[in-house]
Parts: structure tokens; sequence; C-alpha cells
């Protein structure tokens, strides 16, 4: 049961009081107080009704934010919450409520922040304004003068740690109350666990350990069938599960006392040495306490009919390794290897790997760095490091644009190729027994059944660059006819090296779909282009070979035109292939492992190679810009021309010399450009172009953020 708070019992008392109140009204005043309970319900219902029909209206024309060149919808909203000003049934606090909207829509419709304010002012002059429509219309007021960074909002606070510092007696008396309303054992017992010693350990961690004895103790004395201690200890785990914030949860001391508490618990009631191992668990400060109990639980082992588990068995023997390692990296090294000699596992790797990596984890979340990089460097004696996959992306000047052309290349014959060849998973054991840095290692299935592993062969051109994932199958006469399948991708690809990266996974059989539907996506130079095959800028070719089958896939710099090779100089790449329980070309131990993906190297994008690439860029970015400029796009430009619905003013300062420029710019692309003409244009104006709308957006957030804080 829950402790009785202040409120609550002064507002039971305030019902009781208007019960009793209202057995002594007269007709009349009953008659007065239900007509002004039906006013307030048909006040209500009239203002539900007429908001809901509103916001279907602004829905129409809302599109996630303001200054919407249509706004008819708006406008329309505006003037049905208007009619409520005039509305006979609607109280003060409805029509405050919709002068707050009505203000609202001037900022949807046409951002004019003069209009909402000068809205927002009638309802300080609406006739019986009481104090409390007063402070109403004052935090409308309020919220927005926010919402237009007038003002700045309110900092939150924690009203029941203010509680707490302004009056610390609060829980003590609160308490005493709980007392004589739980006269059984279970309600005083619940009331000291879920309420009295949690708001106490918020105050001070020895007025804590100070009402915790007191409060066993006495329920002790006058409830000996409970056991307080398994409850506060039950308790305190569970909260210690949630990363539980409280003060005391978090004081280096708390297990400890919890430990020290149980040896003073009357014997029935005390926790079993198994129960105190578990309890102790890995906090530095209750080592020793560990350890003891440990010896006790090996102690009890010995004898089957006390029927320890092997589970805890190895809870004691880690707690006796680590009974003197405190917080010493090197200390607590050799603490893992003492525990797994321990359990009689000495040659155990795998098992000591694993431990070292949790250590190094403990140490860097407690704040030491070092002591972290000391313990992954002794586990790094065990496992060997991955090195990052690494594949040379080479111009190919007239490359074959076909998988079968490539495939018959001398160029592909000789190429060298990625592999892969890294087992999917976290499997140390793989890792440990396993050079990983020989890339021509001898793959086998489970059965030991030798394979070639899937090759990855990359390159560029003036297009854009090409993937090929080539896998070998010894099946695929059954493949070509229907009766067997190509084992699938996954695959993650970032244009640089703290880029967004996109995720597509395909079906490598002929005719077989692509999933590209999963993109992280930020700011990344382009406008927020994505690469996906439904824009047409991610694209796929499947082949089925007599040993395999072969997949391209062709990324075109159109639509990573911030990330050519001259930008960056490297793209990242990770191709996981679901054969063989999973094979990667990075080594990825998860999905979506973002620091597993290899290095696409672009090596021979000579000076005469960029200004090709550029030369075609920029024929593209000429249709962009153009196909942004036409009415068939709304006119994303000319629209602020308009006197009506656009910002002649903006136009005039920021749209107009930008798509001048352009335009002018766009006029030079053609044909027979000299390279000091591609590379200039290019380089001044060309990503410009293909992110013209984009650039109006950005100019056009500065323009109202400037002039709102004028």
């Amino acid at each position: 049961m829950k402790t009785i708070s202040k409120t609550m019992w002064f507002g039971a008392m305030a019902v009781a009081a208007l019960g009793a109140f209202a057995d002594q009204q007269t007709p009349g005043q009953k008659a007065a107080e239900a007509k002004a309970k039906a006013a307030q319900k048909a006040s209500v219902d009239a203002w539900r009704a007429l908001d809901k029909e509103a916001s279907a209206l602004k829905q129409k024309d809302f599109k996630g934010g303001f200054a919407n060149y249509f706004h008819d919808n708006i406008d329309a909203a505006r003037a049905l919450y208007e009619t409520a000003l005039t509305n006979g049934v609607m109280l003060n606090a409805q029509k405050i409520a919709a002068i707050r909207q009505i203000a609202q829509m001037h900022l949807e419709a046409t951002r004019d922040g003069k209009a909402a304010l000068a809205a927002m002012e009638q309802s300080f002059k609406l006739p019986g304004l009481t104090e409390d429509d007063k402070k109403a219309a004052e935090a409308a007021r309020t919220s927005l003068r926010v919402l237009m960074r007038l003002e700045k909002p309110e900092p939150k606070d924690d009203k029941k740690k203010e509680e707490v510092k302004k009056d610390a007696n609060y829980f003590r008396v609160n308490f005493a109350s709980v007392d004589k309303e739980h006269k059984n054992a279970i309600g005083r017992q619940n009331a000291l666990v879920n309420d009295y010693l949690p708001f106490i350990a918020e105050l001070d961690f020895d007025a804590y350990a100070k009402a915790f004895a007191a409060k066993a103790k006495e329920m002790d004395e006058n409830y000996p069938s409970i056991n307080v201690y398994r409850k506060v200890r039950d308790w305190t785990l569970g909260w210690h599960v949630r990363n539980n914030p409280r003060k005391a949860m978090r004081d280096p001391r708390y297990r400890l006392f919890m430990l020290e508490a149980n040896e003073k618990a009357p014997e029935a009631k005390r926790f079993t040495p198994m129960e105190m191992v578990a309890w102790a668990g890995d906090d530095v400060a209750c080592q020793a306490k560990a350890a003891f109990y440990g010896e006790k639980v090996l102690e009890l082992a010995k004898d089957p009919a006390n029927k320890v588990k092997l589970n805890e068995v190895d809870a004691a023997k880690r707690a006796i390794a680590f009974r003197d390692a405190g917080v010493d990296p090197a200390r607590r090294i050799a603490a893992v290897a003492a525990y797994y000699a321990a359990l009689g596992k000495a040659e155990d790797k795998v098992g000591q790997a694993e431990m070292l990596a949790k250590e190094a984890k403990d140490l860097l979340r407690a704040g030491d760095e070092k002591g972290a990089k000391t313990i992954w460097a002794a586990r790094e004696k065990l496992v060997p490091p991955r090195g990052q996959a690494k594949l040379d992306c080479f111009w190919w000047k007239d490359a074959p644009s076909d998988i079968r052309g490539i495939l018959e290349s001398d160029t592909y014959k000789n190429a060298p190729k990625g592999l892969l060849n890294r087992k999917y998973g976290d499997n140390l054991k793989f890792l440990i027994e396993t050079d990983s840095a020989i890339l021509g290692r001898e793959m086998t299935t489970d059965k030991g059944e030798k394979f070639r592993p899937t090759e990855l062969f990359a390159f560029c051109d003036d297009k854009g660059v090409k993937l090929l994932l080539r896998a070998y199958l010894d099946n695929m006469a059954d493949v070509k006819a229907g009766l067997a399948g190509v084992p699938g991708y996954e695959t993650y690809l970032a244009t640089g090296i703290d880029d967004a990266y996109h995720c597509f996974m395909f079906d490598p059989r002929e005719g077989g779909k692509p999933d590209d539907s999963f993109v992280t996506m930020y700011d990344n130079g382009t406008g927020y282009r994505n690469v996906n095959t439904k824009k047409g800028n991610l694209l796929y070719t499947n082949l089925y070979l007599d040993d395999g089958a072969a997949t391209l896939v062709s990324i075109p710099w159109s639509s990573t035109f911030a990330s050519i090779p001259s930008k960056s100089p490297a793209w990242y790449f990770e191709a996981l292939n679901w054969c063989h329980g999973g094979l990667s070309w990075g080594g990825s131990v998860s999905v979506h492992q973002r620091s597993s993906f290899g290095e696409l190297t672009f090596t021979g994008v000579d000076a005469a190679a960029l200004t090709a690439i550029k030369r075609r860029l920029l024929v593209a970015a000429k249709n962009a810009f153009w196909s942004a400029m036409s009415s068939r796009s709304n006119g994303y430009a000319e629209i602020w021309k308009d006197p009506e619905l656009g910002d002649q003013d903006f136009w005039r300062a920021e749209v107009k010399p930008l798509t001048d420029r352009l335009a002018q710019a766009s006029a030079r692309i053609k044909k027979d450009m000299s390279d000091a003409d591609v590379n200039e244009i290019y380089d001044t104006c060309g990503e410009d172009m293909f992110n013209v709308v984009y650039r109006i957006s950005q100019m056009r957030t500065k323009w109202l953020q400037k002039k709102m804080t004028e």
C-alpha cells in the first residue's frame, strides 16, 4: 500500500466537508449549483465540437511547418475559432483556448507574428475574467511567446526533490501517519520498504542507514513473521536492475551496508552464503565480503545434501579470485586468469577474452579509460584484432557496363578482389583459433566441406561506382531449374568516413528484387538525397553463371556528388552473404555494425578523371536546376515573388541573386566545354544547381530567424 500524502489527506477532508455542507444547502442553492454544472458541461461540449471541426480543416493545409503557400483551410479554421468569442454558451476558459488557436493559425498560414501576438491580447479583454481565467490567459500567451522564441521556457524541476530539500521531516511525519493507518504487518512492511526508506535515501545515506536499522529492528520485534531484510533486498535489487538514480543506490557504501545488516539480522532471516555472493556481485567495495561468503559456498558444496548449484560454485570461485583485485587493471587481469585456473579451464582463451571484454567495459563506464585500455590490450593478446578490410576502387575508363563483359575482361581477371570470408557474429572461438589476417585461408562448411568464398570487386568511371559480388555455387543446375535458391545479401554503404549509411538487401536470383528501404540519413551535402532503386540512382543487375551467380550494383555520381573522390577519398562498405551461417567482408558481429565496414579506396582518379566526372555531373546538375525552376515543380523559387503567397523582400534579397547566378552558369554548360570551364562552373555552381530547392529552404530558415529575432 502507498503512503497517504498530505494532499490526499486534505483532499479527503475537503470532500467530507463538502458532503456535510451539501446536506445544509437550501433548495435555491442546490438549483444554482446544478445550473452552474450544466453550463460548464454545455461549454465544454460546444468547445470540443468546434475544436474538432476546426482541427480537421487546418489539417488539410498543414504540412508540418509554418508559412504554407496555400492556407484557405487554415484561414477557415481561424474563422471558425473566432465564432467561439461570440458564442453565448462558451465560458471564458474555452474562449481563451480559442484565442490561442487563432494566434496559432496566424503563424501556420503566413507566419504573421504581429497578428498572432495581437490576437492573444484579446484574452485579457474578455468580460468577467476570474483570477483562474487570468492565469490561463497568461499561460497561453507565454506558450505562444516561447513558440516564437521571444521567451525561454521555464526550466523543468523535480518537484519531489524540491519537496525533500524544503522539508526533510516530511517523510518522518508522513510515515508516522502510515503507522497509524496500517494496523496489519503487511501494510506496515510495504509502507516501510516502498515509501519511507526510499525517500529517506534521497536525503542522506547515513540517515537511510539509521532509519533502516531502527525500523527493521522494530518490525522484527513487533512482526517476527515478516522478513524485512529480504523485502528490502528484493526491492533494492530491482532498482539496481533498472539503473535506479536514487542517491543511496549510487553510494559505494550501499551494498556493503546491506551485507552487514544481513549479518546483524536474526539468524532465521539471514540470506544463504550463495545469496550473499550474488548480492555482493561485482561491487568493488564488497569484494572481501564476497570472497568470505564464497569460501563458505565451496565448503557447503562438498556435501551433495546442500544442493549447491554449479553456477553458484563458479560465482564463489570468481569472488575468491577477485578478493584483492580492487580497481587496479593489472590485478583484475590476474584475477580473470586465477578464476579460470580455479575452474580448471586455464586454456579457455575464449572465456577469458569474454570476461576481459566485460572488465574493460566496466572500467570504461566508471570513467577509467586508461584502465580499460590496459585490460583491452590484455584481451588482444588472446584475440588477434580484426584489421579493417580494404580494397581499391580503381578508375576504369571505358569499362564494360554489363556483368559478363566485366567478368570476361583481363582487367577483372588480374585485379585484386575482396573475399567474404569472415564469419558473421561474435565468433571468438573462430577468431582465436584462426588467423583472421590471412584472407586466403581455406573455407569449409560445418561438415568440413571446402567452398570458395564470394568475391567483391570494385571500380569507378565517369558515371559512378560499381560493386560486383561474385558467388560460387555447386548447385547451379538446381538453381537454374528453380529447385534451389541463391543465398541473399545484406549490404551497407557510407559514402564518407562520417557519413550516414544506407542498408540495401537484395535477392541475387535473375529477376530478384532489391529491398533498400532502410536509410540512416542526415544532411550529407546532397540535400538529403538517398541512393535507392525507386529514384533510379541505385541499380542492380543479376546474372546466372555456370558455377555461380553475380550481382552488379551501380551507384551514379549524380546521387553522391558530395562524395566524389576529390571530396571523399574513400567510401565504406560491408557485404553479408547469408550462406554457411553468414559470411562478411568487413567482419560484422551484428547487422548495422558501422565500425566493421571495409574501406573502398579510390585509386587512379587523376585530374583528367575528376574532370570527366564533373563534366557528366554538370549535365545532371543543369537538368536538376531547370526541373526545380519549372512550373511543374510548383515554382519553388517563383512562388516567393508572388505578391500574395510569397515574400517579395526575400525574393529580391536572396532567391533572385541565387537563381540568376545559376541560370547564367547553366547557359555555359555545353557539349564542347573546355576542361577549365568544366572545373570552374562545377566548383562554383555545380552543387548549388543540384541543391537549389534545398538552398532556398536554408535561406528561408535563416531569413525567418533573422526577422523573428530583430
